[in-house]
């Protein structure tokens, strides 16, 4: 980099977040256990805070950029998508929360495991997916993000994404 500047030719103007949310499901397998052994909740919880975290390290920067978090949410009890959405209000950051409809997925198939469980929850994380790729073609202008809750970020992750891409 030239006496440490770098020209910027395409500024980002907004960044769509997009996570896939589910605080009732460990794995898709079901027969593992996650590091640390806490509940799922405990893991998206943690995402969000670290993901807020980082949006708020460099506001400055970010206020040129118009960001939205979409939240695509499946299974999770009411307490916990409570608390998702009270961690993200305190962001100031707008936001979204969509309760996935797995029964809108029909054309979804899934491998015979011969296990209806992990059947659903595959079928899930492909909906999930599908719903995240078809938020972003349909809302999203510039960059997007796609997140999974058990993502845990530094506080200059983004604006490093940020800076990275531009």
């Amino acid at each position: 980099i030239p006496l440490g500047k770098t020209k910027i030719l395409r500024p980002v103007k907004s960044l769509d977040i997009i996570i896939k949310t589910c605080t009732s499901v460990n794995l898709v397998t079901q027969n593992k256990k996650r590091i640390f052994e806490k509940d799922k909740s405990e893991y998206t919880f943690r995402t969000i805070n670290s993901l807020i975290n980082s949006l708020k390290f460099d506001k400055e920067f970010l206020k040129k950029i118009n960001i939205k978090i979409y939240v695509i949410d499946h299974n999770s009890k009411n307490i916990d998508l409570e608390k998702i959405k009270n961690i993200i209000q305190t962001s100031n950051i707008e936001f979204e929360i969509i309760n996935l409809d797995v029964d809108k997925f029909k054309l979804i198939k899934t491998i015979d495991k011969n296990n209806s469980l992990i059947e659903h929850n595959m079928k899930a994380t492909m909906a999930s997916i599908l719903s995240s790729f078809n938020i972003a073609k349909e809302k999203s202008n510039d960059l997007i993000y796609f997140v999974e809750d058990d993502y845990i970020h530094k506080k200059e992750g983004i604006i490093e994404m940020v800076s990275t891409y531009e």
